[in-house]
């Protein structure tokens, strides 16, 4: 419906096609690295031993 209204020339873009980059719901790059970075060798290394 929506796309049919862009082609139309009715509408410039889809508001519903991303809503959760518009409503910020998305996390950063720099978030996703800081959660990959948050496993330190400290606690990796006691996780590694209590997995064995």
């Amino acid at each position: 419906m929506m796309n049919a209204s862009i082609e139309d020339g009715l509408i410039a873009a889809n508001p519903a096609a991303k809503p959760a980059r518009g409503l910020k719901l998305t996390r950063s790059k720099a978030t996703e690295q800081e959660e990959i970075n948050a496993l330190t060798e400290g606690p990796a290394i006691v996780l590694g031993d209590s997995l064995r």
